[in-house]
């Protein structure tokens, strides 16, 4: 439409060199073209490969800790200083809860056994509730005194 990329930028609000990386990604045989951008977009992002921390490797590590009876957050520290990795506590367990949905018997080897969850909502309480309480206006005329 005639628009420089620097005019792009400041009406969308971005680095001029963003609109730039953009045009050279999505452009084609015809130009810039929005159906065709939106699909190279798409294929793109179905085709990227998401960032997988627990290698096989360290998921065997993370075994046989286990099996020498570390708590998650014990294996974590090992992991960082004996072997450089910063594995945090809350991977290792989601890594054993995921273990155990699949059958696994991994969560077995933990210290503590963690509480259920328990909805807080759409729920009555049942403690302090007394049980055959009789409503103020049926009570006895002495207590009004």
């Amino acid at each position: 439409m005639g628009y420089t990329q620097k005019d792009i930028a400041e009406y969308l609000g971005r680095n001029p060199s963003t609109i730039s990386r953009e045009l050279k990604r999505n452009i084609g045989l015809r130009g810039c073209r929005p159906k065709q951008s939106h699909q190279l977009t798409l294929i793109r992002r179905t085709e990227a490969m998401k960032h997988c921390k627990l290698t096989p490797q360290i998921k065997d590590w993370i075994k046989s800790l286990l099996k020498l009876d570390l708590s998650p957050g014990q294996i974590s520290g090992y992991l960082k200083q004996a072997k450089g990795l910063s594995v945090s506590h809350e991977m290792i367990y989601r890594y054993i809860y995921t273990r155990q949905a699949e059958g696994g018997h991994l969560s077995l080897r933990l210290w503590l056994v963690p509480k259920g969850y328990r909805k807080r909502y759409a729920s009555y309480q049942q403690r302090g509730r007394q049980i055959d309480r009789v409503s103020i206006d049926e009570h006895p005329a002495v207590v009004e005194v």
